[in-house]
């Protein structure tokens, strides 16, 4: 199982980057299905890239801290560069179209705006599955099951607020 997860991941994050020796990946929460991870180019440096990735059905989240993407991965795609369409993500009562902006031969991303990732992030914490849809392809039901502990911890890495509680709260401020 960790290491389906761990493969994910790392699909996940080589469209973001190419490999530099000394970069490192780091564990942040693993629930379920789900695992939050960090990049850092190198030890000593703070994350560049973090995301939270459903490793059962490659649909995930991904931010470098500027931007944040949903991205979905099928190692069986044999996907040309450009691709156009679109990801529809319906949970619960919450649905949205997502324009497909870039790609590479196996994972496709779309930008999410702040409004539409904090109701995105809100509407997976109450529910317990989600649909991920690609293109023409078949809807993907993605378990939410453990998701609120990681996309807590991708959140964090992010340096985006939580949608639970009062933002921006610390105790020690």
């Amino acid at each position: 199982m960790m290491s389906r997860i761990l493969a994910a991941a790392a699909v996940f994050t080589t469209v973001a980057f190419p490999s530099i020796a000394d970069e490192q990946m780091t564990p942040l929460a693993v629930s379920g299905t789900w695992i939050a991870m960090a990049h850092k180019p190198s030890m000593i440096a703070p994350p560049d890239v973090c995301l939270a990735v459903d490793s059962a059905t490659g649909v995930g989240l991904w931010s470098n801290g500027a931007v944040v993407q949903l991205r979905v991965v099928n190692s069986k795609w044999s996907l040309p560069t450009g691709v156009d369409g679109q990801i529809v993500v319906a949970v619960g009562d919450w649905n949205t179209t997502l324009d497909i902006i870039d790609n590479s031969d196996t994972v496709v991303m779309a930008s999410l705006e702040d409004d539409q990732r904090d109701a995105l992030l809100q509407a997976m914490d109450k529910a317990s599955a989600m649909s991920v849809k690609v293109g023409k392809a078949g809807p993907l039901k993605v378990s939410l099951s453990g998701s609120t502990k990681v996309t807590t911890a991708w959140r964090t890495c992010a340096g985006l607020r939580s949608s639970g509680g009062t933002p921006d709260t610390n105790p020690f401020k």
